[in-house]
């Protein structure tokens, strides 16, 4: 008994003095920055914003590599079968982390026993986009256009798809959906008629606004924005819809907790840069750069808020 007390305080200590070295020798070369969807779309930019920062902050070289497939699936479950030791890290989405999961049936990954949260990076407005052109100028007006026309929207994630299925059955529309891999891609084909509506992030839509490409219809905020205090919100039209996205860093299950903090501190550090933060607020993101633990408990609460609201929208399995 008194050997195998031995045993264990031994493997105890053995363990500690492992994640104490762990954390000292991070990084232990080239820290590779995940992004799993295509070049060019509010999440590519956001983690080649942060690349500079996150270099600074861990003292070694940060490559932000693109990884798109499967509504950003197949490049985060790659991050979370990789070596726990945080070389390897993902700047993902809610849609990953929370509703993919519940909506496919072989997501190849589970968002809390494969994954360990570093920070929830920041969080988006979902909007509505439409061509300028298009002879509707609010959602109940397309609404009706689209019991007489055909209406197909574009999204690149679930959370966007949800929004325009929720204003199908609770608004009386008739859009149909049409899946995209990337959000510029949704962008692209708005603008060029092949699509009639994006819902997308307000960040990725507003630099198409600005160049007159597209036109916002509404937003799926809580409350009208005090930089847009006239922009209507979908719920205005269609009751309960409200639906806000976020970005967020993780790693795989089992990474030292030594070295989920310091990627954290690391994060955080950036993130409090002024010039950084003025960056992402100008494309209408909202810092928020939490704890580990807070960015988990976030996960654990969108996940049941997605359940609920899976229990009102006819999604079927994937």
């Amino acid at each position: 008994m008194l050997r195998s007390l031995r045993l264990a305080t031994a493997a105890f200590l053995f363990s500690s003095l492992a994640g104490m070295a762990s954390a000292q020798d991070y990084p232990n070369g080239p820290v590779t920055l995940v992004v799993p969807y295509p070049p060019g779309g509010q999440i590519d930019m956001i983690a080649r914003l942060l690349q500079p920062g996150l270099e600074q902050a861990l003292g070694d070289s940060v490559l932000v590599e693109n990884r798109p497939g499967a509504g950003g699936m197949i490049g985060s479950s790659s991050v979370f079968r990789s070596k726990p030791d945080g070389q390897t890290i993902v700047l993902t989405t809610d849609a990953v982390m929370t509703l993919n999961p519940l909506i496919f049936n072989t997501p190849g990954y589970d968002p809390i026993k494969d994954a360990a949260p570093v920070a929830i990076v920041s969080e988006s407005v979902l909007a509505l986009a439409i061509k300028p052109d298009l002879p509707v100028s609010n959602v109940a007006e397309l609404i009706e256009y689209s019991k007489n026309n055909k209406v197909t929207f574009g999204s690149s994630g679930a959370p966007q798809q949800i929004v325009g299925e929720l204003i199908n059955q609770r608004g009386g529309a008739q859009f149909t959906y049409i899946p995209y891999p990337g959000v510029a891609q949704v962008m692209t084909d708005v603008m060029g008629g092949h699509i009639t509506m994006a819902v997308g992030t307000l960040s990725s839509i507003l630099p198409h606004v600005a160049s007159g490409g597209l036109k916002i219809i509404a937003i799926s905020n809580a409350e009208r924005m005090d930089a847009m205090p006239d922009m209507p919100l979908i719920s205005e039209t269609v009751d309960g819809v409200v639906a806000n996205t976020w970005s967020g860093i993780f790693a795989p299950a089992g990474t030292p907790q030594p070295v989920i903090e310091e990627l954290n501190a690391a994060l955080v550090k950036v993130l409090s840069d002024p010039d950084i933060r003025k960056r992402l607020e100008e494309t209408s993101e909202v810092i928020v750069a939490n704890t580990p633990e807070e960015a988990g408990e976030r996960v654990r609460d969108d996940i049941k808020r997605w359940e609920s609201f899976l229990e009102t929208v006819e999604i079927p399995k994937q």
